[in-house]
């Protein structure tokens, strides 16, 4: 059907030529003009009759016989005869145009005889010139040419009903770029004109037209639907650039985000994947930004965009390195290598970056499990030496960053120093959130010491804002006072008295952490600042302690937990998994009982008689430096003041013991039972008795 479609066409064409034109007309000469005639003639006689071999082989003769009949002549084509019109004239001055006042001397001279594409070129030229123009060059020249560009702007409206597809995203891209406030109203009449040429767009207009209206902020209205209506299931012939600027401006727009986008993002990941050698640097750029923006963590694109972009490192600029390692970050892609590619590129001119820049590397490294020593060291001096640069937040998330990195080598100490000196004098500006996320990085990461003149500014300042902050933030951050050993009163108190004001209802509208940290500080109250008589509503106090068993309960027992009470068991040792302290109401690893030291656990399971508290302490209990975390460190005491006995096993020395009877030996040493060190020692010879002497 194809073929027989284009000798259809092709033999209409030959026909208009051989009858449509005398001899010698339009420099065709009269010998070619019998040619075409006698050629047409016999291209028609066999199409009436012909076979089905003669119906394959058509197309092919009525190209060779169209050839050969303008061998002799300047045939002029459709295109040719239609580049000798005035407009297409024009036209080709527009494109020629390097700078806009010619564009302006051109419109000015011949605007008013200017077609549909004459007013879409010229408006498209005049954005194409000005764009690589300083902002001092681009305000000069539209400060000096307004009344010109109105009037061509008023041209483009009351024509943009003859525009076709082609017109309208060209149109759209070029308003879009312009920093001329009434390119915005042209957009608004693409929008309203566009439905009408749905069908029309080609894959770079359909690209164009979504870009334009994302990067104007207008209102798109039916655009992006339209856009991925049409994209769908034609994304192969979309270039690679196109790719890219589909998936920002959906992205950007906020449409990408949406349940509605997730088949057209699928499509893109898997035509991106299967083409991403054909994407340039700012093109992989633009999709992986895209791709992050709008939360959409495909692992096999994010893998394929970073075996493309890691020969191409050196083609971006350090704030583009910045802004791909946030998008792998964001999306948790498993890109370790590629992202320590990205940071060493950056760091060596961290001095170049903006704080926010700066933040994306540092928190993308540390996110990703990046533990370079050397890189987050080159971080950390550059936010030091212009701390004063950064907003609150962007400190803040700095600080976290530095929380959540699993470096022993690096020593975070001088960047909270830094930040708590910089934040301390401005704390009332502050955002309360930020202030709430830098006392908790500061708090639970063992920097107490060092944040201390942030933590005395907010005792001093925050008590007469307590009544008008988020209730989340106000109680992060005395919950962190309370973890870094400071329980102020003021502080305090007014926390409590906007608590005990809340009804039943409205507390249990909060999360479940905000009732666990209300908990923790009513037990540091109870037990470890008694003095200060300040205290929760009844009804308050139990909904915390029941969030506190809940949160316990959800989290269950580790691998390393059930270990050691699997050698309990063997040993003989009566205990509970998942003890709940009634007092307290939090939940300990494993209690059991004191026994007499003598003691030989024989055959029969011990009689509990003392209750005795262990806590297994997995690798999260503890700071890179090696020591307790302090919200683990604030359990302990809360028990201890109780008058509980704690003991506590560490993941480091229960995962050096080889077998199990050096486990056993283990317990008796921890529990003092002689009967059965001296049991395992016998079966086991020296070798046990070597690993109990080390423990």
């Amino acid at each position: 059907r194809l073929r027989e479609a284009e000798a259809g066409m092709l033999r209409a064409g030959l026909l208009r030529a051989a009858r449509g034109m005398p001899a010698g007309s339009r420099g065709m000469s009269t010998t070619v003009h019998r040619r075409a005639q006698r050629a047409a003639s016999a291209v028609e006689s066999r199409l009436v009759a012909a076979s089905e071999r003669t119906r394959l082989v058509a197309p092919l003769r009525t190209a060779w016989l169209l050839r050969a009949a303008r061998w002799d002549q300047p045939a002029v084509s459709r295109s040719r005869s239609k580049a000798n019109t005035p407009e297409a004239k024009v036209n080709a001055l527009l494109m020629a145009a390097s700078k806009p006042e010619e564009v302006l001397k051109l419109f000015a001279a011949h605007g008013q005889s200017f077609d549909a594409v004459n007013l879409s070129t010229a408006w498209g030229r005049i954005s194409r010139s000005t764009h690589d123009s300083s902002a001092s060059e681009r305000a000069a020249f539209f400060g000096q040419h307004e009344p010109a560009l109105h009037r061509l702007q008023v041209s483009v409206s009351e024509r943009i009903g003859d525009f076709r597809a082609r017109e309208l995203a060209n149109t759209a891209y070029a308003s879009a770029c312009l920093p001329y406030a009434p390119a915005l109203e042209l957009l608004e009449k693409v929008r309203d004109h566009a439905l009408a040429h749905a069908s029309s767009f080609q894959p770079h207009e359909l690209a164009s037209l979504a870009w334009g209206f994302a990067r104007s902020g207008v209102h798109p209205g039916p655009i992006f639907t339209l856009v991925e209506a049409e994209a769908r299931g034609k994304l192969s012939r979309f270039k690679a650039v196109d790719l890219a600027s589909l998936a920002w401006a959906f992205a950007k727009e906020g449409s990408g985000a949406h349940p509605q986008a997730d088949a057209l993002f699928g499509e893109l990941a898997r035509e991106a994947e299967g083409r991403i050698g054909e994407f340039s640097a700012r093109s992989l750029f633009n999709l992986a930004w895209a791709f992050a923006t709008s939360r959409r963590s495909d692992e096999r694109l994010f893998h394929a965009i970073a075996c493309a972009a890691t020969p191409l490192v050196s083609h971006f600029s350090p704030q583009e390195l910045c802004i791909i390692a946030w998008a792998v970050g964001r999306t948790r892609a498993r890109q370790p290598e590629f992202l320590r590619e990205l940071a060493a590129a950056a760091a060596p001119n961290a001095c170049e970056l903006d704080p926010k820049h700066v933040v994306m590397l540092l928190w993308s490294a540390v996110r990703c499990g990046v533990t370079d020593a050397a890189l987050l060291r080159a971080l950390s001096r550059e936010v030091q030496r212009t701390a004063e640069q950064y907003e609150p937040l962007e400190l803040a998330l700095v600080l976290w960053a530095a929380t959540k990195t699993s470096c022993p080598q690096f020593d975070a100490s001088p960047l909270f120093a830094a930040a708590a000196t910089e934040i301390a004098p401005r704390t009332n500006a502050c955002d309360i959130r930020a202030l709430s996320l830098l006392t908790y990085a500061a708090s639970i990461s063992g920097h107490a010491q060092e944040a201390t003149p942030l933590f005395e500014a907010l005792e001093y300042e925050l008590p007469a804002r307590a009544a008008s902050v988020r209730l989340p933030d106000l109680v992060r951050i005395v919950w962190a006072l309370a973890v870094a050993g400071r329980l102020p009163p003021l502080l305090v108190g007014a926390l409590f008295e906007r608590v005990n004001a809340l009804d039943a209802t409205a507390l249990q509208g909060e999360s479940v952490r905000l009732h666990v940290q209300l908990h923790q500080l009513v037990l540091s109250l109870r037990y470890l600042a008694p003095h200060l008589a300040l205290a929760l509503a009844p009804e308050h106090a139990a909904a915390c302690a029941r969030a506190l068993r809940h949160d316990s309960a959800v989290c269950g027992p580790s691998a390393l937990h059930f270990s050691v009470s699997a050698s309990l068991g063997a040993a003989g040792v009566a205990h509970e998994n998942e003890y709940v302290v009634p007092e307290l109401g939090s939940t300990v690893d494993i209690v059991l009982t004191n026994f007499p030291a003598d003691a030989d656990p024989g055959s029969e399971p011990l009689i509990p008689r003392e209750p005795l508290l262990i806590e297994v302490n997995g690798p999260h209990h503890y700071l890179p430096s090696g020591a307790l975390r302090p919200a683990s460190a604030l359990k302990l005491a809360h028990l201890r003041a109780a008058g509980w006995r704690v003991l506590t096993i560490e993941h480091e020395e229960w995962r050096a013991l080889p077998n199990e009877p050096a486990r056993q030996v283990f317990i008796g040493e921890l529990l003092g039972l002689q009967g059965m060190r001296d049991r395992f020692r016998r079966r086991e010879g020296s070798a046990a008795v070597a690993v109990g002497s080390s423990l």
